[in-house]
């Protein structure tokens, strides 16, 4: 039986890399002289990995060294956890030697990037050697990210997390719309919520609010299964300047990209938009200075010059 805590100080060890080496080169001699090891180290450190692992990982021969049936399932695994461990010691190093240690932001589908550039490249001014990396996902993603220390901060609707474990900071309020095609029936008009009964209609199961609007569309009496459902906003908007169909959406979302949005009366929805971060959690510098830009920006504005870039794209397109 494989001892995990054995094992794992046996991956940040020298035998994975010396199994790597002979799994690349077929060949105990030429792995060792790669790996600047006396062959009979490198092979008596593969054998005691093997006896972790409970079983042989190659076949040894006189002129053919292959792998076994363990050694290929194993393989794919064992590289990422090399791959792990380098990235660690990496990233060790560089705290060591007091560089910034890197910004991970969760980012909801429906939280449009465009909102969120200009801060990013003020943090990035702030910051010149920043490495930032970007996850995308559904409420349920992200907060799952934030618990298990993915990311750091977290941009997004409502997320329904546990308060206690989690700081909230809100950063603007946005209704929701009908968004259609310039061209059709319903654009330019107001409409009553009922008359959506009649208009072709697509979900975003999801958005954080997708609770909300289903509850809303059956107190309506529609029928949700009649919808077309999209994964992403991007497909939505296509589809929707396309003509291909109507969509309850944050303003934000379909702002200026060739579409239209269609006053519902009866239809009083709204979101915020918060800044979420792990109670428990430390702050890099970064990530406070981030949560600043954040906390103090004009959202208004933001959204209105965003409304406005987008509709300048799409008249020089």
């Amino acid at each position: 039986m494989v001892s995990l805590n054995n094992f794992s100080q046996r991956l940040f060890g020298q035998a994975l890399r010396y199994f790597l080496a002979v799994a690349e080169t077929l060949n105990f001699t030429r792995a060792a002289q790669q790996c600047r090891v006396r062959q009979p180290s490198l092979t008596r450190a593969i054998r005691e990995l093997e006896e972790e692992l409970g079983g042989a990982l190659l076949c040894r021969e006189r002129s053919h060294t292959h792998l076994t049936e363990l050694g290929r399932s194993m393989l794919p695994l064992l590289k990422r956890c090399h791959a792990s461990a380098l990235d660690a010691k990496a990233l060790a190093e560089r705290r060591l030697r007091g560089e910034q240690a890197p910004l991970r932001l969760a980012i909801s589908h429906t939280v449009s990037m465009d909102l969120l550039a200009g801060h990013l490249m003020a943090l990035n001014r702030k910051f010149p050697a920043l490495e930032i990396g970007y996850l995308r996902g559904t409420a349920a993603e992200i907060v799952d990210r934030l618990e298990k220390g993915e990311a750091e901060l977290a941009i997004a609707g409502p997320l329904g997390a546990d308060r206690r474990r989690m700081h909230r900071l809100a950063l603007f309020d946005e209704d929701f719309v009908l968004a259609v095609s310039e061209c059709h029936p319903c654009a330019g008009q107001a409409i009553a919520l009922s008359q959506l009964r009649d208009v072709p209609l697509m979900i975003r199961p999801y958005c954080e609010n997708h609770p909300d609007i289903a509850d809303l569309f059956d107190r309506a009496g529609i029928d949700p299964g009649k919808a077309c459902h999209v994964m992403q906003d991007k497909d939505a908007i296509a589809f929707i300047s396309a003509g291909l169909g109507a969509c309850v959406i944050p303003e934000s979302v379909g702002a200026g990209r060739g579409i239209r949005t269609v006053a519902v009366s009866g239809m009083k929805l709204k979101r915020s938009v918060c800044l979420y971060a792990p109670a428990a959690t430390e702050r890099t510098p970064a990530a406070a200075a981030l949560t600043g830009l954040l906390c103090s920006a004009d959202w208004k504005s933001a959204r209105r010059r965003t409304f406005q870039h987008r509709t300048a794209r799409i008249a020089s397109s």
